[in-house]
């Protein structure tokens, strides 16, 4: 549940507010089944410098399912992890075929319930990606994106390093 307000503050400048909250039922916990509110939010700006081409920035707040399902010593299981996201997003076009985009985002995650309840994990994600229209119908896209993830959990923490091409047909 939230409420939401758009504002167009200029021909290039605009806003956006979700507020609210998400109801959890954690029925499948035998330990502890019950229902539970998390605090919701999505707020951005974004200033548009050029036709096709924007900076963007953000915080997002909610929760997400996790793999950890570890009971406690109360034997409740983790249910969730409640996420609070920063992002800025910058795309620019190039020409009417080549536009380009770098998104950064800052992750922090805590546990709810179970073993690891209230430890946290952050992340840390940057991609860049390039985007060719040849036509209305056949576009080709690259890419990399970097992902580190650091874990109060034994064992979690990562760094992903990925590379992507693609051609996407459309009829």
């Amino acid at each position: 549940i939230y409420v939401g307000l758009d504002k167009v503050f200029s021909a290039t400048f605009s806003g956006m507010a979700k507020v609210g909250g998400t109801l959890v039922d954690s029925y499948n916990d035998p330990a502890s089944p019950e229902s539970n509110w998390a605090p919701y939010a999505d707020i951005s700006l974004t200033y548009t410098y050029l036709p096709g081409s924007y900076v963007q920035g953000g915080f997002h707040q909610d929760i997400n399912t996790t793999s950890v399902a570890t009971p406690g010593s109360d034997y409740r299981l983790t249910q969730y992890q409640e996420t609070s996201v920063a992002y800025l997003d910058v795309t620019h076009q190039f020409n009417r075929k080549l536009t380009g985009s770098l998104i950064a985002q800052y992750i922090y995650s805590a546990y709810e319930y179970g073993a690891y309840n209230g430890d946290g994990e952050n992340s840390v994600s940057v991609g860049v990606n390039l985007s060719y229209q040849f036509n209305r119908y056949l576009s080709a896209d690259v890419g990399y994106n970097f992902d580190e993830l650091f874990s109060d959990v034994d064992n979690r923490g990562n760094t992903r390093n990925r590379v992507y091409f693609g051609v996407t047909a459309t009829y």
